[in-house]
């Protein structure tokens, strides 16, 4: 018989095989009878690609693989490149390897650990701590570092929460503690309080409180961590009495000072026929002139004489002074302070001398002490054409008000006084 359809076919639905026709079974011959013949078929294993691919696509390894059977990767372990924040690691394929069944691709997979970097603490350029930290886990700042003499204020820079993907430094900000050296009067009260800190070098000491007859320093002082305090010194100013015959000539200078309880004064020159004393005087602050006093020496003897007619007393000649312009109470600082005298009396060619802290400043009539700082003494004498000193004013002691307050007045009411001062008057000044 002859066989004379399509080739037979046989599938596989597993995909494992596939069939080819390989004739009849059995083999055909002459009919002799009923016959069936059933077609035979050999099979051949399927194989099929099974591809491995890196996470971004890029083909690792390509193979045709029976079926059934497990794939194996024989290239080099999978990489995938670092960022700044993460490196990443070969965790295996997806989907897991299994045995073919078909065609299959295979991707890698990763997983991903952070980067670590460095964090330098320091303070004045010494390291404080060196530690390693991994990118986005949270900072912890160390203890506040110390430092003798200084406060510690923070970091350069703002200390982020997590770590960024860089290496960071921090530098420690001091600042000096302040302490205050407090100068003091002779009681013990504080005179001003100056703020200085170690990086100090020097300071601006307060004027030192006056005391009349002394010369006052603060006492010798270092800067030192702490704070201070600051005495005041006094040592004694020291005057001239000033010893003068009758026509003012110097007949001795006997220093002295506020704590002289006595002096030795010089011998009173002589004078024919009289009986010489010095005048009866007081140490006082500024110095002093002592005049000679002098007494007509009597006769031994007695004798019978024409009387002498008294002589002749000659008008005018004042044996004191008196000097105008004395305001009560103490001077404002810097203020000025007019004196006069009347001179309606004075002879002929005699002229007014001031004289103020013992020393010659001026002639006239009138005499203006321009801005005092200080208290001061002023005295007026009336000088013959001689230069011989006919009479005296007592010696005024005058009180200037000092203290920072008063000084502080003084400024505030210079510099209303200037901007009262019209413009055009500043400029023809200028």
């Amino acid at each position: 018989p002859e066989y004379k359809g399509e080739t037979p076919v046989r599938t596989d639905e597993s995909g494992q095989y596939t069939y080819t026709f390989a004739g009849w079974n059995p083999e055909i011959t002459e009919i002799t009878e009923d016959t069936v013949y059933t077609a035979t078929f050999t099979n051949t294993v399927n194989e099929y690609t099974i591809k491995f691919a890196n996470e971004d696509g890029t083909e690792l390894q390509s193979d045709a693989v029976p079926y059934g059977t497990t794939p194996e990767y024989k290239g080099n372990t999978p990489t995938k490149e670092p960022t700044n924040e993460y490196r990443f690691i070969f965790a295996g394929w997806n989907p897991e390897i299994s045995e073919v069944t078909g065609t299959a691709t295979y991707t890698a997979t990763y997983t991903q650990e952070p980067v670590e970097y460095k964090i330098t603490w320091q303070a004045d350029g010494e390291r404080i701590k060196d530690e390693t930290v991994p990118y986005g886990t949270p900072i912890t700042e160390p203890a506040d570092p110390e430092k003798d003499y200084y406060t510690f204020t923070g970091w350069d820079k703002t200390v982020p929460e997590t770590m960024p993907a860089e290496n960071l430094t921090f530098s420690a900000l001091f600042v000096p503690v302040e302490y205050a050296a407090s100068f003091v009067d002779e009681s013990g009260k504080t005179v001003e309080e100056v703020p200085y800190t170690v990086e100090t070098g020097s300071i601006e000491a307060p004027a030192v409180p006056k005391k009349t007859g002394y010369d006052g320093s603060w006492k010798e002082y270092t800067l030192t961590p702490g704070g201070i305090t600051v005495k005041v010194v006094y040592t004694p100013v020291e005057y001239k009495a000033v010893f003068v015959d009758e026509s003012g000539k110097t007949v001795k200078e006997v220093p002295y000072t506020v704590e002289t309880e006595s002096i030795t004064p010089p011998d009173v020159p002589a004078k024919e026929g009289y009986t010489g004393k010095w005048e009866e005087y007081k140490l006082a602050a500024g110095g002093i002139t002592v005049k000679p006093v002098y007494t007509e020496t009597p006769a031994e003897e007695p004798a019978e004489e024409p009387a002498e007619e008294p002589a002749e007393e000659t008008p005018g000649e004042p044996e004191t002074v008196e000097i105008g312009g004395i305001r009560s109470g103490d001077l404002r600082y810097k203020e000025n302070q007019t004196f006069s005298v009347d001179t309606a009396d004075l002879p002929e060619g005699a002229e007014v001398h001031w004289f103020v802290n013992g020393e010659e400043a001026g002639t006239g009539s009138e005499y203006t002490v321009v801005g005092p700082k200080d208290d001061y003494t002023v005295q007026a004498k009336v000088l013959d054409k001689d230069g011989n000193v006919i009479c005296e004013g007592a010696e005024q002691h005058i009180t200037v008000k000092r203290s920072f307050l008063d000084r502080i007045l003084f400024f505030f009411a210079y510099l209303l006084k200037l901007l009262l001062t019209p413009v055009w008057y500043l400029e023809d000044i200028l």
